[in-house]
């Protein structure tokens, strides 16, 4: 890798967009059909770039592939802009002479996932914006209007039931020892943060993230269709079957979907098939 792509290495990732990606991929297809050799299409989107950072990428490209690097060679050097799976699609696309075909699905295939990945974040902004509202709304009963019912109470000497009794009592509780809570759940949130990063609690997560009533579902369809556009577009490309389960579980972002996914892979070089693994439980979304 170049100077660049090394002074690059930890900044550019966030500056290059998928949307930039799928743009490039685009372009670049319609270059390679027109007839133009890869360098010279490569070099008339560097002229078009308007992102510093992807046009710099681009010029470490060309003068690998100058220097006699294949094309997917090339951009394997820049892992978290052209992912392995973006890289293999583009080495069979070489190897068969369909480069233009190839791009052109490559494109379609990350602007699907990019619109999936959005309507997920949308689908599971709806419970969460509900839980914090919830939370807020319950703080702001127990410290400021469950304190004045008290006054109130106790100024007019009523009797009250014994579940108003046990709210207020609550609310007596937290308004005194409110403070200790609140630094008992950062210190569990900073405590669970912590333990998701490790292997055991990542897979641990992951279940959880699975079996949670209205977000578990989203998850699990957002991962199956992950590897269902992943091996439709992979076998359109012509590779073969072992590799494109091999590219799902490593582009799956689920512990328990990638470990039932090699499990999928080495029944099926065992010579099971396909369906028959995949009808695990996991991959059921009754």
């Amino acid at each position: 890798m170049g100077k660049l792509g090394k002074s690059l290495d930890f900044s550019f990732t966030a500056q290059v967009k998928p949307k930039e990606v799928i743009m490039f991929s685009r372009q670049l297809a319609i270059l390679l059909e027109s007839g133009i050799d890869i360098v010279t299409a490569m070099d008339l989107f560097k002229t078009q770039a308007s992102n510093k950072i992807f046009k710099g990428i681009i010029s470490e490209i060309i003068a690998d592939l100058r220097g006699g690097t294949s094309f997917s060679d090339a951009l394997a050097k820049y892992p978290k802009v052209f992912p392995t799976i973006y890289c293999r699609t583009i080495a069979a696309g070489e190897q068969s002479g369909n480069l233009d075909m190839v791009l052109k699905r490559m494109a379609d295939y990350m602007e699907k996932s990019d619109v999936a990945l959005k309507k997920v974040k949308s689908a599971m902004t709806y419970p969460i914006v509900v839980l914090v509202v919830a939370i807020v709304v319950v703080a702001a009963l127990v410290f400021f209007v469950m304190p004045t019912f008290t006054s109130l109470y106790s100024s007019m000497g009523a009797k009250l039931p014994l579940v108003t009794t046990i709210l207020l009592s609550g609310a007596k509780w937290a308004i005194k020892y409110g403070i200790y809570v609140i630094l008992i759940i950062i210190a569990l949130v900073v405590g669970v943060a912590v333990y998701i990063r490790t292997p055991n609690g990542k897979i641990n997560y992951d279940r959880v993230m699975l079996t949670l009533p209205v977000i578990g579902p989203i998850v699990q369809l957002n991962e199956l269709g992950r590897c269902c556009r992943t091996i439709s577009m992979l076998i359109k490309v012509g590779l073969p079957l072992p590799d494109i389960i091999t590219m799902c579980i490593q582009s799956s972002g689920n512990k328990i979907m990638t470990q039932a996914l090699i499990d999928v892979k080495q029944d099926m070089l065992a010579g099971e098939g396909l369906a028959g693994p995949m009808g695990s439980e996991v991959f059921s979304c009754r």
